[in-house]
C-alpha cells in the first residue's frame, strides 16, 4: 500500500486544471496553437540572429528582379525582393519565409488528416517543428527551401485529395488537377529538386491500379500543362543565358567513376544529424513498416512514392562520385512524417513513450536553439571552447555592419564609390553592410550569380577592394593586372564582443581593362 503525497497530488491537481483548456481543444485547434508557438519561437530567432552566407548572398542577388537566376529558379529571391521593400534590408526580410512554414505545417495537418486521421495528423505537426533543418532552415531562413515544401505539401495534399475521396465528397474535378499543376509549377519556381516529386507522382500512378485509372482521364495532363506554363521564366532565362542555371546544377551532381561506399554512409549519416537524430531514428523505424506494406496500403505507398526520388538520388549520389548536401533530400523525407504521425497517434493511444518523446524532443530542440541563438550573438562557443571550435559554429551569421562606420569615418566610400569584392560568400555581407549604396560588385572568376547582375567597371575607374584575410590571400594576385597600382589601407577587425575577423582594405586604381564574367560561371 503506498501513501499519496497530499501535496503532490495537490500539484498534479492544478498543472491538470491549468491544462484541461489546451488537452480538451480539438485536433485542429491543438495544430493552431501549435503553430501559433512555434512561429514566435522563430520570429524570435529571426529578428535575433544575424543572415547567415546564403541569406546574405540571396539577398544582394534578389535586390535586381529576373525571370529567374543563376543558382536557383526565381520564387524565394521574387519574395526576398518584395518583403524587403516592405520590411527594409535586414533580418525581418525573414518574416514571409518564417510564416510559409506555419502553412507548411498547417498544410502537413491537412494531408496526414486526410491519409490518416486528425491525431496522427497532429503527431506530424508537432514531429516536423521538432526536425532540426525543417524547424531552423526551412522555417525561418531566407532560402528556396521554404517556398519549396510550402508548395510541395500543397501538391501532395491537392493529389490526395483526388485519389483519396472522403465520404460526401464529389469526386476529383478538373479544377482539382487545374489546382495541382499550379501547386507543382510554384514549387518548381522554388526549387529544382521538385522534378523530383513529379517523378515520385508519376511513379504512383503507375504502379497502383488507381492511378492508372486517373491516367485514363484528361486531368493529370491539364495538371503537367499547367506546371510547364508555370516554369516559362526559368525556361525563357536559361534558354537567353546558354542555360547556365541547368548546366550548374548539373555539373555540382555530376558523378566520376570510381563507387565509393563510404560516401553513401556519410551521406546518410548527413541527412540524420540535419533532422535531429531523436527525430531521425523514429522516423526511419516509420517508414520501414510502411514499406512492408505499400500495396496494400496505398496510402503509405503515396508517401513513400514522393519521398524515395529524392532521398535514393541524393543518398546514392556522393558514392557514385557526385556532390551532396544533407538538405538536398529533404523535400523526400517531409513525406515521411506522415508515416510517423500515423506510428505515433496509434501507439499513444497504449503507450506513454511518445508523450516523453514528444517533451524530450522539444526540450532538446529549445536547448539547442538557445544555445545557437545566444552563440549567433556573442561569438561565446568559439571564444571559451578555441580547441574544440577552431572557426565558431554560427559566425557565418555575424554582421559586418562595423565595416560602413569605420569606411566611413577614413572617408573611403561615398555616393561615388564602387566596390568589390573577391568572394561570392562575402559580397552579400558587405552588401548588407554598406547598404544599396554604393552596390558591391564581384570581381573573381567564381562569380555565380553577380556574373549576370553586374558588368565591369568602365576602364579607368578607381575601386575600392573589401575582403576578409583569407579571401585576399588567395584571389587579390589575380586582379593585380587589372589596376594600374593597388595599395593597402588599414585591416578593419569585426566581431561579437571583440576581433573574430580581419578584413583587408585595398584601393585599386585606374582599371587598365574590362573584367570579362565566364558565360557559365563556375
Amino acid at each position: 500500500m503506498t501513501i499519496e503525497d497530499p501535496a503532490a497530488m495537490a500539484s498534479a491537481q492544478r498543472a491538470r486544471s491549468l491544462l484541461s483548456p489546451l488537452l480538451n481543444l480539438s485536433a485542429e485547434r491543438k495544430a493552431l496553437v501549435l503553430i501559433l508557438v512555434f512561429t514566435a519561437l522563430r520570429l524570435w530567432a529571426g529578428a535575433t540572429t544575424g543572415l547567415g552566407v546564403d541569406e546574405a548572398y540571396s539577398l544582394s542577388i534578389a535586390r535586381a528582379l529576373s525571370l529567374s537566376y543563376f543558382d536557383h529558379p526565381p520564387l524565394h529571391q521574387w519574395i526576398a525582393h518584395f518583403s524587403e521593400l516592405v520590411f527594409g534590408p535586414g533580418r525581418l526580410v525573414r518574416t514571409p519565409f518564417i510564416a510559409l512554414f506555419a502553412g507548411s505545417t498547417w498544410a502537413m495537418f491537412l494531408l496526414t488528416r486526410r491519409l490518416y486521421s486528425a491525431d496522427a495528423a497532429l503527431w506530424a505537426a508537432l514531429a516536423l517543428n521538432l526536425a532540426g533543418f525543417f524547424s531552423a532552415a526551412a522555417g525561418e531562413w531566407i532560402l528556396p527551401d521554404g517556398p519549396l515544401l510550402f508548395f510541395l505539401l500543397l501538391s501532395a495534399g491537392t493529389l490526395a485529395r483526388i485519389v483519396f475521396v472522403m465520404p460526401g465528397e464529389s469526386e476529383a474535378r478538373w479544377t482539382h488537377w487545374f489546382a495541382l499543376g499550379i501547386w507543382l509549377g510554384l514549387a518548381g519556381l522554388a526549387k529544382y529538386q521538385a522534378g523530383l516529386f513529379a517523378l515520385g507522382l508519376a511513379t504512383f500512378l503507375i504502379a497502383t491500379a488507381r492511378g492508372r485509372a486517373t491516367l485514363r482521364t484528361p486531368g493529370p495532363y491539364l495538371a503537367a500543362a499547367t506546371t510547364l506554363a508555370m516554369l516559362t521564366p526559368v525556361l525563357v532565362w536559361n534558354a537567353t543565358h546558354h542555360w547556365a542555371s541547368f548546366a550548374f546544377q548539373i555539373a555540382r551532381g555530376g558523378g566520376g567513376t570510381d563507387i565509393k561506399p563510404q560516401k553513401l554512409l556519410q551521406a546518410f549519416l548527413g541527412e540524420f544529424a540535419l533532422m535531429l537524430p531523436w527525430v531521425s531514428t523514429p522516423l526511419i523505424l516509420a517508414a520501414i513498416s510502411a514499406g512492408r506494406r505499400p500495396q496494400r496500403d496505398l496510402r503509405s505507398g503515396l508517401c513513400l512514392a514522393l519521398a524515395l526520388p529524392p532521398i535514393l538520388l541524393f543518398t546514392l549520389l556522393p558514392m557514385m562520385g557526385g556532390q551532396n548536401l544533407p538538405h538536398w533530400s529533404m523535400p523526400g523525407w517531409i513525406f515521411l512524417f506522415p508515416l510517423l504521425g500515423d506510428t505515433l497517434a496509434r501507439r499513444a493511444t497504449v503507450k506513454v513513450w511518445p508523450r516523453y518523446w514528444a517533451v524530450g524532443s522539444f526540450t532538446a530542440l529549445a536547448i539547442l536553439w538557445a544555445v545557437a541563438s545566444a552563440d549567433a550573438a556573442t561569438g561565446w562557443l568559439g571564444r571559451d571552447f578555441p580547441k574544440v571550435f577552431k572557426v565558431d559554429p554560427t559566425r557565418e551569421s555575424m554582421s559586418w555592419a562595423q565595416l560602413k562606420p569605420e569606411l566611413e569615418r577614413r572617408g573611403l566610400v561615398g555616393p561615388g564609390t564602387t566596390v568589390v569584392s573577391l568572394k561570392w560568400m562575402e559580397a552579400g555581407k558587405i552588401e548588407q553592410a554598406l547598404g544599396k549604396a554604393p552596390p558591391v560588385r564581384l570581381l573573381t572568376r567564381n562569380a555565380r550569380g553577380y556574373a549576370f547582375r553586374d558588368r565591369s567597371p568602365p576602364v579607368g575607374t578607381d575601386v575600392l577592394i573589401i575582403a576578409s584575410q583569407n579571401t585576399a590571400e588567395g584571389e587579390l594576385y589575380k586582379l593585380a593586372p587589372y589596376f594600374r597600382a593597388t595599395t593597402q589601407e588599414p585591416s578593419i577587425f569585426i566581431g561579437r564582443g571583440g576581433p573574430e575577423l580581419e578584413i583587408v582594405v585595398y584601393k585599386g586604381r585606374d582599371l587598365l581593362r574590362p573584367y570579362v564574367y565566364a558565360p557559365i560561371p563556375r
